[in-house]
C-alpha cells in the first residue's frame, strides 16, 4: 500500500480517529473477539498504555469503519450489542454484531483489503464463525454469516449454527475468560501454553518485546 501522496491533512485526520478512542467497557466485562485471540496480547493491552497505531493500520480501520457504519445503517435492525454473563466468574461477555439482515440472518461485516486468501479457503476464519455463532446464541437467531467486501467483491459465507457447537463455544469461552480473569488479578501475563497464537498474530502484535522479555 502506497500512502506517500497522500495530503497531509487527510493522513492527520486518519491517524487521529484510529488513536482516538473514548470507548470504556463496563466493569467486569470481556469482549468476545478479545477472548478468541491470544489472551497475553489482551492481558498487555488492558495492564500497558496504548500504543500508537501507524498509517498504513489507521487507513484499514477508516476504509472498514466508513463500509461498516454506511452498510450497517440500512437496516433497521444494525449494531446490535449482545451479552452473555459468565457462570464461572462475576464476568459478562458482550460483542456487537452489525446488521440482521432483510432474511433476519445476522450478519457481520469484514473488509480486508485482499480477498485472495478467504476466497482459496472458501469459508470464514474460525474466530469469524465464533463470533458469529456467539451473537446467535446471544439473540436465539438460528441464522448467521459473515459477509466479506473489499470495494471490488462480496463474499458471503453462512456459519453453521447448532445447539452443540453453540454450547461447546459458550464453554471454551468461559474457560477463557477464567484465565484472562486470574491474571489481571494476578498481576501476571496468562501463560504462553495457555494462549497458543497463530504466528501471524505475534508477528503482528504491538506487545512482541514486552512478550518475549518476560522470563
Amino acid at each position: 500500500m502506497s500512502l506517500d501522496n497522500l495530503p497531509g491533512p487527510i493522513k492527520d485526520s486518519i491517524i487521529a480517529e484510529s488513536n482516538f478512542d473514548n470507548y470504556e467497557a463496563m466493569p467486569n466485562n470481556f469482549s468476545i473477539t478479545e477472548l478468541l485471540y491470544c489472551l497475553r496480547k489482551k492481558y498487555y493491552q488492558k495492564t500497558l498504555p496504548k500504543k500508537p497505531v501507524d498509517l498504513e493500520t489507521a487507513v484499514h480501520f477508516h476504509r472498514g469503519n466508513v463500509w461498516d457504519k454506511d452498510f450497517s445503517s440500512k437496516f433497521k435492525r444494525n449494531q446490535i450489542r449482545c451479552t452473555y454473563r459468565c457462570r464461572n466468574i462475576p464476568v459478562s461477555i458482550s460483542g456487537k454484531f452489525d446488521f440482521l439482515d432483510e432474511n433476519n440472518i445476522i450478519t457481520d461485516l469484514k473488509s480486508p483489503a485482499d480477498l485472495f486468501y478467504v476466497e482459496r479457503a472458501g469459508t470464514p476464519s474460525l474466530p469469524y464463525q465464533k463470533q458469529v455463532r456467539f451473537y446467535c446464541y446471544c439473540n436465539a437467531i438460528p441464522q448467521g454469516q459473515v459477509m466479506y467486501w473489499n470495494g471490488a467483491k462480496c463474499l458471503k459465507y453462512p456459519v453453521e449454527i447448532t445447539e452443540q457447537n453453540c454450547n461447546e463455544l459458550i464453554e471454551e469461552i468461559e474457560s477463557r475468560a477464567l484465565i484472562l480473569w486470574n491474571s489481571l488479578h494476578d498481576g501476571k501475563a496468562p501463560n504462553r501454553q495457555l494462549c497458543n497464537p497463530e504466528a501471524w498474530e505475534c508477528k503482528k502484535c504491538d506487545f512482541f518485546t514486552e512478550c518475549n522479555s518476560e522470563a
